[in-house]
């Protein structure tokens, strides 16, 4: 993983990213590209307010973060999911 700040975070059109901790002034995300996954410190405000939580799913569109919540809905489902099928064979 690489994680990188400042003026090296602008995202690329079209990239997602995961929310993994929300700050006062700063948020980690990871950025999502061809299979591998980069850290990145972006300042909070850069986030939209419904998406500054984590695990939230987030796209790239015409050079600003939005809040996919679809999708963050659909992978929390997947994951409580693959959780509930390893707890049943306990």
């Amino acid at each position: 993983m690489t994680l990188l700040s400042g003026s090296a975070v602008a995202a690329d059109a079209g990239d997602t990213a995961v929310v993994d901790q929300v700050g006062e002034e700063y948020a980690l995300i990871f950025v999502e590209e061809g299979g591998q996954q980069e850290g990145r410190l972006v300042e909070t405000t850069e986030l939209p307010e419904e998406g500054r939580h984590a695990n939230a799913v987030l796209r790239e569109v015409d050079g600003e973060w939005t809040y996919d919540e679809a999708e963050t809905e659909r992978r929390y489902e997947a994951a409580q999911s693959r959780f509930d099928e390893l707890s049943e064979d306990l």
